[in-house]
């Protein structure tokens, strides 16, 4: 494994820098800014950054939470330091964040993937979770969309015909609903409406 997630700091795509990367072989890291929880705690850690370790315990990926209080902290080192969250993935699964969204209550809306093999084919569904920084707890993982969801398409290859990768969650204003935006078999970009799993907190 030898693959390695790049972070880039700019405005705009024309002037991005590097100015750090994660650990080789590891990817789905994702960052969310907590400054609005340390405004009430000035002692609570202003960046939360989910990961997705490999390997041993953590199989074919599970996903760890640490927190930094500045970007200056963001390095290899300090990722595999991650805890890891209890009660996500069966021995057989795996999978990662994909996005993570401040709740009202203080509380972290997770979407994320979740992944299995079988018969040389994958399969990946996305799902939501609700994550609790303070009992380090998380709520039951609710699959909210599979490859059925879409429309027919072409796959990368045939093993990734049951394959979706979520890319993120936008809001419908004034309505209970979510557009989801995922990734299709390896080939495709997709949108579908529904509904909005973190309810009233997000």
């Amino acid at each position: 494994m030898d693959y390695q997630e790049i972070f880039f700091q700019g405005t705009n795509f024309k002037n991005f820098i590097k100015f750090t990367e994660g650990p080789k072989g590891m990817k789905d890291i994702h960052l969310i800014e907590l400054s609005a929880l340390a405004k009430e705690n000035k002692k609570f850690p202003k960046i939360g950054i989910f990961t997705r370790p490999q390997g041993g315990i953590c199989g074919r990926g599970k996903i760890g939470f640490i927190t930094i209080n500045s970007l200056e902290d963001l390095r290899p080192e300090v990722i595999l330091k991650a805890k890891i969250i209890e009660n996500q993935f069966k021995e057989s699964e795996w999978g990662g964040v994909n996005g993570v969204y401040l709740l009202k209550d203080g509380r972290l809306g997770v979407l994320g993937h979740i992944a299995f093999e079988e018969n040389n084919s994958k399969h990946y569904a996305a799902l939501t979770f609700i994550f609790n920084l303070n009992t380090f707890k998380i709520t039951a993982m609710k699959i909210i969309a599979t490859r059925n969801d879409f429309p027919n398409g072409p796959a990368k290859k045939p093993e990734l015909k049951d394959v979706i990768f979520p890319g993120g969650l936008v809001k419908i204003i004034d309505s209970d609903k979510v557009e989801l935006y995922c990734g299709v078999s390896d080939t495709q970009a997709g949108k579908i409406i529904i509904k909005n799993h973190f309810g009233d907190l997000w």
